[in-house]
């Protein structure tokens, strides 16, 4: 299970990913059910996948591209936020735009298993790409989703990148009309 946290708008909380046995062997699922039931890692921060995700600030078109050039990214370990919060003097146009974030990682450990990114939340409206191929997408605030990794994930090196709308949408937590 990969694990990473809640990413952009306030924020981004604990991803985990989980591997189970061969597509072949459980067509029905029910090993990455089993999986991630049993999984032992922690989010927000307890999982090594927490650790080593780059933060391309606004989002700049091409930047989810596998080959995409981030050495100017700034290391982050999730969860994050993308700009410090406070109780008071609010200014919902610092964080209310589109982000990316971009994590680099080794599948040749997970080859031959169904794998799968949790991500504990993201706010608010979030598509994921693993080596240049959408495999999700989710929107909904700060509720925790799930994407597929196992079609698209090579033995060598991948890029997994989630860009990150984190204008206020009219879905949960917000209401439509409302503002933070």
């Amino acid at each position: 299970m990969l694990g990473a946290g809640l990413l952009a708008g306030a924020g981004a909380s604990g991803l985990r990913l989980s591997g189970t046995r061969s597509p072949a062997h459980d067509p029905d699922g029910a090993a990455a059910a089993g999986a991630r039931a049993a999984s032992t890692q922690t989010s927000a921060g307890g999982s090594g996948f927490n650790r080593g995700w780059l933060f391309g600030g606004e989002y700049t078109p091409g930047s989810e591209r596998a080959g995409y050039d981030d050495s100017a990214f700034t290391p982050v370990t999730l969860p994050h936020t993308v700009t410090p919060l406070s109780w008071g003097n609010w200014d919902p146009a610092r964080w209310q735009k589109v982000w990316i974030y971009r994590r680099h990682f080794d599948g040749s450990a997970l080859a031959g298993r169904r794998v799968f990114a949790d991500f504990d939340g993201v706010m608010t409206d979030a598509v994921a790409v693993l080596n240049d191929q959408v495999i999700g997408s989710h929107t909904g605030g700060y509720l925790p989703w799930s994407v597929e990794l196992t079609g698209q994930l090579t033995r060598g090196g991948n890029v997994l990148a989630v860009v990150v709308d984190a204008q206020n949408l009219p879905v949960p937590p917000s209401a439509p009309g409302c503002t933070p």
